[in-house]
């Protein structure tokens, strides 16, 4: 009986199932398997000979370590025609939002009205549908081909192409997808032939990639660590007015690496987390604009203690003051990508001029231009400054304002009415708490 060598690597559960997601090497097959009498999983290799279970090893530890320090490799040996049919054990007809219906080839399924069926094989390359990152995914442009009718979609890093088999199932003519590993280029080819759908699938590396033109959804399945140093390329890629899916993110990283999209000008419309892994919808607004943190240096602090200071009529000096003191200060501004002028911002500082200090810290001085107004801008400001906020540890904002129904539109309730600190007048204050839909 022919035997092969099982690299094993424990870990956390979703540590091993993102390795499932992510594994890519043509000479091994893989499996995950939770144990039963711990909290941790194990991810498994398989490989004929031991140059390649070398290999695959090295390989194996350098991804792993990107997402956890926490984990183990041990080796043993296995008979084939066990493993032949075992690593079929984990994966199984399986139901992903409305009407999309994931079925390994192996298994018989008789659809439902209105069920789309997507024949996918795991194996060689990531992207078998199971993960939570591709749950989500998959539920997110289900909403969106629904919602929105887009015309064409990009897959980065496409893995099996589960995803974009499903864009073309759902009805979106113009696809393209890509992997930066041939095999991965392979599998989908094969995955897309298997559904009689159209893809054009190539091989290309994120970290090289310029687009040659704008799609309605881009969808960005992969580490955190590659997502944050492709934000400008795959921001370029999204069509104005259109969406980013993006996935493979822990939950502890996602408020920071939404940060980076939003500070792009993207604007945060929900997230949902599965298993520990976050996946974000983003929406491109038709004239995205970039919103910048005042930095500490005089000239930038100067331009925008007068704007602020014009707008509000409170002395330029006192936003100079607030300015210097960053720890609890944050000062937010937009501008025009013509002009470089600034056209929007808000600031965080402890108290907004009312009798509550308890009541902290206060979102203040919101202001958009009057030609900008309605196209986003307030919602974006005031949706980065809470996210922001939250990176910094602080999840509650307030807000004292005349206004009796605007901010509802972005997140926020009434909470109470605050005396203000130079009259006996009450003034509206709103809260709002930083809430990551689960």
């Amino acid at each position: 009986m022919e035997e092969l060598i099982e690299v094993r690597l424990t870990a956390e559960p979703n540590v091993c199932e993102q390795l499932a997601e992510l594994w890519d090497d043509p000479e091994a097959d893989f499996s995950v398997e939770k144990l039963t009498d711990s909290e941790k999983a194990v991810f498994s290799l398989f490989l004929k000979s031991e140059n390649e279970a070398s290999q695959a090893g090295t390989k194996l530890l350098d991804l792993a370590k990107l997402l956890t320090s926490d984990l183990s490799v041990e080796r043993r040996i296995v008979k084939k025609e066990d493993w032949a049919e075992k690593w079929k054990e984990n994966f199984h007809v399986s139901r992903v939002g409305k009407s999309l219906v994931i079925v390994p080839s192996w298994e018989t399924y008789s659809p439902e009205p209105n069920d789309i069926i997507l024949v996918n094989d795991p194996g060689m390359a990531f992207g078998t549908g199971s993960h939570g990152t591709s749950k989500a995914c998959l539920e997110f442009l289900e909403e969106l081909s629904l919602k929105h009718h887009p015309q064409s979609l990009l897959d980065a890093g496409t893995g099996t192409g589960i995803l974009a088999v499903a864009a073309a199932k759902l009805g979106i003519p113009d696809i393209d997808a890509f992997d930066n590993e041939p095999q991965a280029v392979m599998a989908a080819k094969e995955n897309a032939e298997k559904n009689n759908v159209a893809i054009n699938v190539f091989q290309q590396d994120l970290f090289f990639y310029a687009p040659q033109k704008k799609y309605d959804i881009v969808i960005a399945n992969i580490l955190c660590a590659v997502l944050e140093r492709n934000v400008e390329r795959l921001m370029a890629a999204v069509a104005p007015g259109g969406n980013l899916i993006l996935a493979g993110i822990l939950d502890e990283q996602y408020p920071a690496l939404s940060l980076l999209f939003t500070g792009l000008g993207a604007m945060e419309q929900r997230s949902t987390l599965i298993e520990g892994w976050r996946t974000g919808v983003f929406s491109i607004p038709k004239i995205a604009r970039p919103i910048e943190t005042v930095p500490q240096t005089e000239p930038e602090m100067e331009e925008a203690a007068t704007w602020f200071s014009d707008k509000w009529h409170i002395p330029k000096s006192a936003y100079i003051s607030s300015m210097k003191e960053p720890k609890d200060n944050y000062w937010y501004v937009i501008r025009d990508p013509e002009t470089k002028k600034i056209i929007a911002g808000a600031g965080v500082i402890p108290n907004d001029f009312h009798m509550r200090p308890d009541l902290a810290p206060n979102v203040c001085a919101l202001f958009v231009e009057e030609p900008f107004r309605k196209q986003g801008l307030a919602g974006a400001l005031l949706n980065h400054i809470a996210r922001d906020m939250q990176t910094k540890g602080c999840g509650t904002l307030y807000l004292a304002t005349e206004h009796t129904s605007f901010y509802e539109r972005y997140g926020w309730d009434f909470y109470t009415f605050v005396k203000e600190s130079n009259s006996d007048h009450m003034t509206r204050l709103y809260r709002h708490v930083w809430k990551d839909e689960r």
